[in-house]
This record gives C-alpha cells, structure tokens and sequence, in this order.
C-alpha cells in the first residue's frame, strides 16, 4: 500500500500516522475537500456546456482551486462552511441545466433544473440570489431561445422559490 507524506497529510489536515496502511482514499475523509473538488469540476462541466474549449474550461477549474481565496483556504483548512460550498456546487449546476435546457429543450434539463436549484435553495439563503442571477445570465446567453422554453423555465423557476418560501416559513413556524 502506499503512503501519504507528510507535507500531502497536513495539507488535507489529517495524521499521517493515522492513515499508515490505508489508501489514500480511505485515509482523507474531508468531505469539504470533497465538495471543493466536486464544485471545481462543476464549474468546468458549465465551462464546457457554455462552448468553452477543454484546456481552457480545465483552467478555470484549477484557478478555482489554486487561487487563494477565502473559500478555497477555508475548504483545505476545514473552516469554510460545507452550505457555501453545497450551495454553489448545485447552483452551478443548475446553471447547465438550464443552459442545456434552452439549447435542446429537453424535459429532463428543466426537471434537473428544478430539482438542483431547491437542493441549492436548501443548502443554503444565498441560493435566493445565485438561482434568479443564473437565470438572467442564462437569458442573455440565449438570447435566441423560444418564448416556450422561457416561460417554462420561468415557471420552473418560480415554482421552485416558491416550495423553498413555503417550507422556509413551515419551518420557521415550527421552531
């Protein structure tokens, strides 16, 4: 089996004595480490679906990582909280979707779309501004896109903030 060095454990933030004899992946068991890397390649995914070449979308990936901002810090140190990072990670999401959704018109984009954004409206209050945002990029990018697909992606997107008020304030009620 092999070992973890020491500079690689810290960085993780676990023992490297604690991980002796287990792989890698069983050694580090950081789940923001995991949702950082998960939103990285989720943010290369929406490069990809927004026409971006590979190399290009890969880069913006590794930016999101390597730069160091407060929530990359945060994420690699454990202080940044697992709701930013859930949050962005479904909103991007949701943002490809939507982009999918208006350059085929399938269903199951918007379906997908809907879905993913409650998850990020869930995860955390600033989904209030990152799902209405996302949506008015995505109109401008598709400028072409059919009135139908609009409106149903309009619908979608209200129906969806309104389920999140309704059980926001259920829950509200119940505290």
């Amino acid at each position: 089996r092999d070992r973890i060095n020491r500079a690689a454990a810290q960085l993780v933030g676990i023992d490297a004595s604690d991980a002796e004899g287990r792989s890698v992946q069983e050694g580090v068991r950081n789940p923001d480490l995991q949702r950082f890397v998960a939103t990285a390649l989720a943010l290369v995914w929406l490069c990809r679906i927004l026409g971006m070449p590979r190399l290009p979308a890969v880069a913006c990936g590794l930016l999101f990582m390597l730069l160091p901002t407060r929530g990359s810090k945060g994420a690699l140190s454990l202080l940044a909280t697992r709701h930013d990072l859930t949050c962005v990670l479904f909103a991007v999401l949701a943002f490809g979707m939507l982009i999918r959704y208006f350059e085929e018109g399938r269903r199951r984009d918007l379906w997908l779309y809907a879905l993913l954004s409650m998850l990020a409206y869930l995860s955390k209050e600033m989904a209030l501004a990152l799902v209405p945002t996302t949506f008015a990029v995505a109109l401008i990018v598709h400028k072409s896109t059919t009135r139908e697909r609009i409106v149903h992606a309009g619908v979608a997107a209200l129906a969806v903030a309104a389920l999140w008020f309704a059980w926001y304030r259920l829950a509200e009620m119940n505290m």
